[in-house]
């Protein structure tokens, strides 16, 4: 398995923490991102998981359109959500699948970590940025890192 996970591009303001829009640096620096990620990766990943969230959902779809791959919202995706659901729901993918998933920190650090070193955070996770891990089998430890993109 292949695996993307994206912070989201930087938001701006909104009453409701969910509504945050992306900002134009934020819808920028998502594009140069995705453009980096399409340069680099040598076929079609499969889709972008997403969080519910505006920011998220806006930076999915900027990949999207680069990328020109189905999105997926994934309510399990969303900041304070438990990593291990999101773990659960990887299990159930099949082993060749090449996935992208947009989410929030500290989403994105704890399962980063969980994944590469078997033990919640440790990457932190600048706006628009991503990593690439590669895995046999999604679980605890067994990932290794490939690449980043800022």
């Amino acid at each position: 398995m292949q695996l993307i996970i994206i912070r989201h591009g930087e938001a701006g303001m909104h009453a409701v923490d969910a509504q945050r829009p992306l900002t134009p640096p934020g819808r920028a620096d998502v594009t140069r991102v995705s453009r980096a990620i399409a340069a680099a990766c040598d076929g079609a990943f499969d889709a972008i998981w997403h969080s519910p969230y505006k920011r998220a959902r806006e930076s999915a779809e900027l990949l999207a359109e680069e990328l020109q791959l189905p999105l997926i919202q994934q309510d399990s995706l969303t900041p304070e959500h438990d990593p291990g659901a999101v773990l659960t729901l990887l299990q159930q993918q099949p082993a060749q699948s090449r996935l992208l998933l947009v989410s929030h920190m500290p989403l994105v650090n704890i399962l980063t970590g969980l994944l590469v070193d078997g033990r919640s955070g440790g990457y932190p996770f600048a706006t628009s940025q991503a990593v690439m891990l590669e895995m046999d089998y999604p679980s605890m430890g067994c990932a290794t890192f490939l690449k980043q993109f800022l």
